[in-house]
This record gives C-alpha cells, sequence and structure tokens, in this order.
C-alpha cells in the first residue's frame, strides 16, 4: 500500500505535463518545485535546450504562457474528448532543476538532471535557479474572456477561473474538433498585456501501440501513423526511465513528423547506464504551435496529441507490491523488485 500511494503522489506530480506554464493549482503563483514534464512539457518549445535554471527577466523570447488544445485518444475506460488548458504569468516560471545536455544525435539530446545550489539562501518565496541564482515565482494574469474559433461550428468564450482557462463545463465538443490543418486561432480582447491573437492549425490524432524493449546496444524504433501533412506538425519524444526512482536522465527528441524514429543506440545506453526506476516509458507527442509576444515574454498556442508506450527494460522488473516481484525479492522505492 506504501508504494502505491507513492505512485499515486508522483503521478499527481506529472499533473503539470500539459505545459510547463499551466499550473495544476488554482494559486496565482506555480507551486514550489520543477513541473515534471511531459506531453506538453515536450510541447512547449523545442526538445533538448541545456536548461539554465528557467531565471527570469526580460526576455522577449522567454514563453510566458501557453493555450493548449489536447486531443486525448478513448481508453479501455473513456471515450476520447479535447481538453483545453491556458495560463499567462507576468514573468517565466522558474525551475529548481537544470538540465544539463550530455550529448546529441539524429534530432534527440540526452539531457542529465543537476540541482543548482546558492550559498546564499533565497528570500521572499525565491527559488535557486542556478548557482548563486535566485529567482521568484511569476503571479498569474487575468486576461478577461479569452476566445477560440476553429473548434466544431461555434466559437468557444472561456472565462478565468482563478486566472486559469479551460472549457466551460457543460460544453461538449465534438472529436476531432476539427480536420487537420484547419485554422485554430486565440483572440484575447484586453486584460493586462492588451488585445492580441495567435493562430496555428489542427492536428490530427496520434496513433501508436505496442510495448517496446529497450535495448543498450540497439536503435530504439518508433512508429506511428504519418498525418496526411507531414510538414503542419512537429513529433516530440520523450524516453523516461527512471521517473519513479528520482529522475536521473533523459531522451528528448524534436524530429519531423514523418511516422518513424530511430533513437541512437548511442543515447539509449548512455541513459540507461545513468539508472532505470520501475515503469519506464516513452511519450510521444505531435504538435503544432505557433506564439505572439507580450510584455514578459511570449504565450503560445498549440494543438497536440500525445501517446505514451510501456518500455521493458532487459533485467528490470516493475512492480506495486512485493507479491509482483520473484519469491525473496521485495519491491523498492524505485517500483523495481530487488535484483
Amino acid at each position: 500500500m506504501r508504494r502505491k500511494l507513492l505512485a499515486s503522489v508522483l503521478s499527481v506530480l506529472g499533473c503539470a505535463s500539459l505545459a510547463v506554464l499551466v499550473a495544476c493549482g488554482s494559486s496565482d503563483s506555480p507551486p514550489s518545485g520543477p513541473p515534471s514534464g511531459g506531453a506538453a512539457g515536450a510541447a512547449s518549445g523545442s526538445a533538448g535546450a541545456s536548461a539554465s535554471g528557467g531565471a527570469s527577466g526580460n526576455d522577449p523570447n522567454a514563453v510566458v504562457g501557453s493555450f493548449i488544445v489536447e486531443l486525448v485518444g478513448k481508453t479501455d475506460s473513456s471515450d476520447a474528448y479535447v481538453a483545453v488548458s491556458g495560463k499567462v504569468y507576468d514573468g517565466v516560471t522558474p525551475s529548481t532543476v537544470v538540465w544539463d545536455l550530455v550529448t546529441s544525435a539524429a534530432g534527440c539530446q540526452l539531457l542529465k538532471p543537476r540541482a543548482p545550489f546558492c550559498n546564499t539562501p533565497c528570500s521572499g518565496g525565491g527559488v535557486c535557479v542556478e548557482d548563486d541564482q535566485c529567482a521568484s515565482y511569476p503571479t498569474a494574469q487575468d486576461l478577461g474572456p479569452v476566445t477560440l474559433q476553429g473548434l466544431g461550428s461555434a466559437d468557444v468564450v472561456m472565462k478565468p477561473i482563478a486566472k486559469s482557462y479551460q472549457l466551460p463545463g457543460d460544453l461538449s465538443l465534438p472529436y476531432p474538433p476539427a480536420a487537420e490543418g484547419a485554422p485554430l486561432s486565440l483572440q484575447v480582447s484586453g486584460g493586462p498585456y492588451g488585445a492580441f491573437s495567435i493562430q496555428t492549425k489542427m492536428v490530427a490524432p496520434l496513433l501508436a501501440s505496442g510495448t517496446l524493449t529497450l535495448d543498450a546496444k540497439q536503435p530504439l524504433a518508433l512508429t506511428w501513423t504519418a498525418p496526411s501533412d507531414t510538414a503542419l506538425a512537429r513529433m516530440q519524444v520523450k524516453v523516461d526511465i527512471s521517473h519513479h526512482g528520482g529522475s536521473k536522465g533523459k531522451i528528448e527528441c524534436d524530429v519531423a513528423d514523418s511516422g518513424s524514429l530511430q533513437i541512437p543506440a548511442t543515447l539509449i545506453s548512455q541513459l540507461i547506464e545513468l539508472g532505470v526506476a520501475g515503469f519506464p516509458s516513452v511519450t510521444l507527442t505531435r504538435v503544432a504551435s505557433s506564439s505572439t509576444a507580450i510584455a514578459p515574454g511570449k504565450v503560445s498556442l498549440q494543438a497536440l496529441s500525445s501517446v505514451t508506450l510501456e518500455l521493458v527494460v532487459p533485467g528490470v522488473q516493475s512492480c506495486h507490491e512485493d507479491t509482483e516481484c520473484p519469491t525473496g525479492k521485495p519491491c523498492q522505492q524505485d517500483l523495481t523488485c530487488t535484483r
């Protein structure tokens, strides 16, 4: 039961996966601690930037907000549906984890986490974002009503709730809400940064399935159903094999949406060497994105569809309870059976 609780907590911590900037809670400021990344965590920008800790400032290229239209596929327990979320801050959301670039190949990067250290503790609610550098969390902004065009036959008006945006509770959108390549736009008529608009295009639902084996001596071959227009969106991939043990590293890719990708064995072997925990996975995200500039930075509009596939690492058995392991091999805190 203790380990199931641990898994549940970690799952909750992953609720920021839709975007780095769309908070799970309803407070004005982001929760303390870094977002976990995931579908839209990958979608929030090109994979592989070696982070400098998310220091705040007046960087016109910094992303300070995002609106995400996500196509959520059918599962055994739920029908397919459309999820919309959005939030805009008055500055950059800092991260207490720095992801350093180890190596790169074929549009993919191997990243390793590093916890920065500040000799002088950060004051005033600030956090350490790089060695001896502190940054403060930004404040969420009320932009007033926001209008989305291109989702179904009528405009969708979203009003802020605790300065966050989502679909009205009584609204049901068709799935998918528009054809692949159809225009999608967001309109803001006022608020602290004045009127602005963003345009992108709808993506096709992503289709991929199967359980994959992660072999240190072989490239990881990924396949998915290619879209009609391979230039419409990008494919962003995240390979995470140590999430439940405290992340030791990850692979992120940003490549053409061609229907296939081979992540080189050199990256796979180095990722495995960094450490493996229970229930490793790879997440594929098809994303079409555009952005516009406001005073504190950029706000993006993204249409995306994600699929997470199970990974098998030879010699590693995932578990929630001791009963799922061979006799005499207890289930460890990282959700693997003792080897």
